[in-house]
């Protein structure tokens, strides 16, 4: 038993400490605004299923923004398309959505982008077009949100509230529009015009697209020509 206190107690201790020292970066006022999206008004305080981030916890990240570097502990509010940077224990502010801001979170991207369907959202940079002409990958995670459902007879279940999220991607060539297009080799073909070179090379490589190192793949192979 006392072991089991002890054990307690240095857990607790441990927990009490990483609180203690999580390290917050404030972000200058010209780039956030104050938070206004709360799970609560939307469910009404009830249970739900899925989340509207992509990632529930805060990471640690960097502001690209007016040539300024910020550290950052950020998410993606995928529902209302905010990128969220907790500043406080308590305190949660949104950053402006810009022309020219990039956002890092580990080894992922996002920049603003416009697209056809939702004009200027923020997108995760999955192929980067490195030279004038090149071919670039783009995915939007976009959160949808659908209300709570009684049972309406004694054979019929309840349904809570629940997010769900969901990814297009989308390809650009140059400075052209974005245009959407599904993980499947006839909607990349199509695109990129059923060029006979591509067809070729997805054969001989066996690329199922399954993943989206086959996208890597395909579009390498295709700013390289």
């Amino acid at each position: 038993m006392k072991k089991r206190n002890v054990m307690s107690l240095a857990a607790l201790f441990l927990g009490t400490t990483m609180v203690c020292a999580q390290q917050f970066y404030q972000v200058p006022t010209d780039y956030v605004r104050s938070q206004i999206f709360s799970v609560s008004d939307l469910t009404g305080g009830g249970s739900y299923q899925g989340s509207p981030y992509l990632e529930d916890e805060f990471s640690y990240g960097r502001i690209l923004v007016e040539g300024k570097d910020l550290p950052g502990l950020l998410r993606y509010n995928a529902y209302y398309d905010i990128f969220e940077v907790q500043v406080g224990p308590a305190q949660i502010n949104q950053i402006e959505k810009t022309d020219d801001l990039a956002i890092t979170i580990g080894p992922k991207i996002y920049r603003v982008v416009t697209t056809p369907e939702d004009g200027k959202i923020h997108a995760q940079v999955i192929i980067r077009a490195k030279k004038e002409g090149d071919y670039a990958v783009w995915k939007v995670s976009r959160a949808s949100f659908t209300e709570a459902r009684a049972a309406t007879s004694s054979y019929d279940k309840a349904k809570p509230a629940r997010f769900s999220v969901d990814s297009q991607y989308y390809m650009q060539k140059g400075d052209g529009i974005l245009q959407a297009f599904k993980m499947k080799k006839k909607s990349v073909m199509e695109l990129l015009g059923n060029d006979k070179d591509l067809s070729a090379f997805i054969k001989s490589n066996k690329i199922k697209f399954k993943g989206e190192e086959d996208l890597r793949k395909v579009f390498d192979f295709m700013n390289m020509r």
